[in-house]
């Protein structure tokens, strides 16, 4: 399926902007049985994690836009998934919640402000396929 600036606001106000109340809507068990296979303790490690890389992406397209030829740095992922949810740690799950959907907005805006996908680079396009509706196949609730 092509990467269309509909698709990519579709995934981020359908499928990310029902994640919480869909994750909420679940059965206590079926959340932990998501929590242990997504291996995080809290529902708020899920999202901190899933921010984290949300603004990550959002500095490299901010980037790419400056200059076509940056590249990203390399990251061990392991390391900066444990990062993420050190730097979320000692907030409490609201907190997390709305700097969640907060991220969620400030990628809607940049996505409503960018050319066509057709007309954007490769790159931006690529970045924000893979964190948009890649990311959320990788911790999607459909199953549940």
């Amino acid at each position: 399926m092509a990467v269309t600036r509909e698709r990519l606001l579709e995934t981020l106000e359908n499928g990310w902007g029902q994640y919480l109340s869909t994750y909420d809507a679940l059965a206590p068990k079926v959340q932990v049985e998501y929590l242990n296979r997504q291996g995080y303790a809290r529902f708020a490690d899920v999202l901190a994690h899933v921010i984290a890389w949300w603004r990550d992406g959002l500095t490299a397209v901010e980037a790419l836009t400056v200059d076509p030829e940056y590249r990203a740095p390399s990251r061990d992922v392991d390391s900066f998934n444990a990062q993420a949810v050190a730097d979320f740690k000692d907030m409490d799950e609201a907190a997390v919640r709305q700097a969640f959907d907060d991220t969620r907005r400030q990628l809607i805006d940049l996505v409503t402000k960018m050319p066509n996908t057709d007309d954007a680079p490769d790159e931006i396009v690529a970045r924000l396929n893979i964190e948009i509706v890649g990311h959320l196949h990788e911790h999607s609730l459909a199953d549940y």
